[in-house]
């Protein structure tokens, strides 16, 4: 996880569009951190937020009248692709056999009843999803909702056994495994073994140990724990010195307290591991354009390798923006910026709440 703080550039206004504007507030919200931890702020286990609705034909749903069900919510709008999209895929996983005869409620929550254009009707079918309006936006701020969609699994004691932000590709398999886990068919350790196939493949005890501390620190750090998440990347180096996302993770520790010096031996420690490691060579750039002067050189150098052997990169193209307008070329930089949103967009399917 890269460029957890954003360093705003000075960009005069006028050369770039309104929109890119909001892609780039959106990319310095966002921070690239994994949409499975942006979510919200529950973790697996918190009691899940008592909200309440009242449907249509005025009966009162409540996640406390819902007790002995696992319950699905899935945080929305009807006319949001995406959400369509998440709503087609879970009404596969609980056609599955394996769900069959189990209690389970769906719920689409939405602050607004407008349908997609287009669909028969006029509107858009998401049965047996039932259809629950937030029009004052308690749900969506009990429970943080920050992109759409957002979708948090509920077990039958109340309590959350998993929440995802965006449609991330394995969207369904991640569903079905949450739900398996609320019904007590697949243990934690099941469920993030599957989440990190090859994590423990192949590996000692300790190295797999590292991992897991590795991605616990990621988490940690998503949530802004920063001291506790560098803590977790110590234990996990000390176990594992060969990590290369543990040194990258750490670089990018050191980075957001502007501690430039103990980034950069980071970040090359981590090439060192991988020298094809992107994260790695876009933190060391950071480092040098953050230095500037001649080091800036060097610093686009290295942007524009990772540009071309991922030219879809946007953290690439944001950083090349940074470079460009330190150097004086505003326009350039802005064209940059605004390539860096629209990919950052397409690339996480990410659309933040109305």
């Amino acid at each position: 996880m890269i460029f957890a703080k954003r360093y705003a550039p000075d960009i005069r206004a006028g050369l770039v569009p309104a929109w890119a504007v909001v892609g780039l507030a959106l990319l310095a919200l966002t921070a690239w951190v994994d949409p499975a931890l942006a979510v919200t702020h529950l973790r697996q286990g918190d009691d899940a937020p008592k909200i309440q609705f009242t449907e249509e034909a005025g009966e009162v749903i409540s996640t406390d009248s819902l007790r002995g069900r696992m319950v699905v919510l899935v945080f929305g709008e009807l006319y949001h692709s995406g959400t369509l999209r998440a709503c087609a895929q879970l009404k596969e996983v609980l056609a599955d056999e394996r769900f069959r005869g189990e209690p389970i409620d769906a719920m689409l929550i939405v602050t607004r009843l407008e349908q997609a254009e287009g669909t028969e009707g006029g509107g858009a079918d998401v049965s047996p999803i039932a259809v629950l309006h937030d029009a004052k936006r308690d749900a969506f701020d009990a429970y943080r909702v920050a992109v759409l969609p957002s979708v948090a699994v509920i077990d039958a004691e109340g309590r959350i056994v998993h929440a995802v932000a965006a449609l991330t590709n394995d969207f369904s398999d991640r569903m079905a495994d949450a739900l398996l886990m609320a019904a007590g068919k697949l243990s934690a350790e099941q469920f993030e073994a599957r989440r990190h196939p090859q994590a423990d493949s192949g590996l000692t005890e300790d190295q797999a140990r590292a991992r897991r501390l590795t991605m616990l620190a990621g988490q940690l750090s998503a949530r802004g724990l920063v001291a506790l998440a560098e803590q977790k990347y110590a234990e996990s180096l000390e176990l594992d010195p060969k990590q290369t996302a543990a040194w990258v993770g750490m670089g990018t520790l050191k980075l957001r307290r502007g501690r430039l010096s103990e980034a950069e031996q980071h970040f090359n420690r981590a090439l060192e591991q991988d020298p094809k490691a992107s994260d790695a060579a876009l933190g060391l750039a950071f480092v040098m354009t953050r230095r500037g002067g001649d080091e800036l050189p060097e610093a686009e150098k290295l942007t524009r390798k990772v540009l071309t052997e991922n030219p879809s990169e946007p953290r690439a193209h944001y950083l090349l923006g940074l470079i460009q307008e330190q150097a004086g070329d505003s326009e350039a930089a802005a064209a940059s910026f605004k390539r860096a949103a629209e990919l950052l967009l397409d690339y996480y399917e990410l659309e933040p709440t109305p």
